[in-house]
């Protein structure tokens, strides 16, 4: 078989099905040849290429044993394409996998913020929270705003629930 025959779809070339027998094979590259004919394209410069492709495309699949070994060939490439897509889905479906098992460890053991709010302006201070809440497991940071509302983020979210269900 030419080199650059190789690439190409013989069958879709021709506008047929692989189970396509011989007499439907010439009526279609009868077909094609009217279409693509030097003759009737002067002004398409690749008519001439087309029209000889199509005739190496007849004479490959008329023959038995050239048309065999382009079969087995094309069936190859596809059950290899097959293995490869599900080779890429199964890669897909580990990866997504990881991501919810890592969102859900993160969630888990994430860090846990409280938000305070008191009635009384100057009332607590970063100290004084720092100190309050520390008790209940390893303080990242604490943040007092002006309007009586404070910030207080966890190390880890299960040591601070686990401790605050214990008092």
């Amino acid at each position: 078989m030419d080199s650059d025959l190789r690439d190409l779809d013989l069958y879709g070339m021709l506008g047929i099905k692989q189970s396509a027998t011989e007499k439907v094979m010439k009526t279609a590259y009868q077909k094609k040849a009217l279409r693509w004919h030097p003759d009737k394209n002067p002004d398409n410069p690749n008519a001439a290429q087309l029209f000889l492709r199509l005739s190496k495309i007849l004479t490959i699949l008329t023959d038995t044993a050239a048309r065999l070994d382009y079969d087995k060939s094309v069936n190859l490439l596809q059950n290899c394409s097959k293995k490869d897509v599900i080779r890429k889905e199964m890669m897909l479906l580990r990866k997504e996998s990881d991501l919810r098992h890592r969102e859900t460890e993160k969630e888990k053991n994430g860090s846990l913020i409280l938000k305070l709010k008191w009635k009384k302006n100057g009332v607590y201070n970063k100290a004084n929270l720092t100190s309050l809440f520390s008790k209940y497991g390893e303080l990242s940071f604490v943040v007092v705003l002006k309007n009586s509302v404070a910030f207080v983020m966890y190390k880890s979210k299960t040591t601070a629930v686990s401790d605050f269900k214990l008092n």
